[in-house]
């Protein structure tokens, strides 16, 4: 009686790296291995391939979104670098024009408002700003009054208290 051919076994390892890889079913997978499909789940319910799976799948959404928010921070650290340094050139520039030529002076002037509403930096916002350094620097100065005045108080009632 001759031998039966060896049933080759399935390198189970092999399937189940392709299955948790992604972008391929149950029933692919045994038409190309050669697995019954009811084996084939068994296993795959054994050691829970859906769950690693999904495991698998939020690994690498979530190191996709590292990697383009790094990429986007750096994008706008370069991006604001730049129009600060382009800021720095224009003042400069503003400081050294010759003002009897207008051209040149609307230009710069021009550039300098542009730049400033790419660093989101219009007027009312400058204004805020030094509106709020004033007050501060008011404050500062009443409440540095109030104690220097405390230090000598004296109040005095006069009159009769009766009336």
């Amino acid at each position: 009686m001759p031998k039966q051919a060896k049933k080759n076994k399935p390198n189970w390892n092999k399937i189940k790296a392709e299955y948790l890889a992604g972008g391929t079913s149950y029933r692919k997978l045994c038409a190309k291995y050669g697995v019954p499909l009811s084996t084939l789940r068994r296993k795959a319910q054994a050691e829970q391939w859906v769950q690693l799976q999904e495991q698998v799948e939020h690994k690498i959404d979530d190191s996709l979104v590292e990697k383009v928010v790094s990429r986007e921070l750096e994008e706008a650290v370069d991006f604001d670098t730049l129009v600060d340094e382009m800021m720095l050139r224009v003042k400069i520039a503003i400081y050294n024009v010759d003002t009897n030529n207008a051209k040149a002076v609307n230009l710069l002037v021009g550039a300098l408002k542009d730049l400033q509403k790419i660093k989101g930096l219009d007027r009312s916002d400058l204004d805020a700003a030094e509106q709020k350094a004033r007050i501060k620097a008011l404050e500062a100065k009443s409440e540095a009054q109030k104690e220097d005045s405390n230090d000598g108080l004296v109040i005095r009632i006069e009159g009769d208290p009766s009336e």
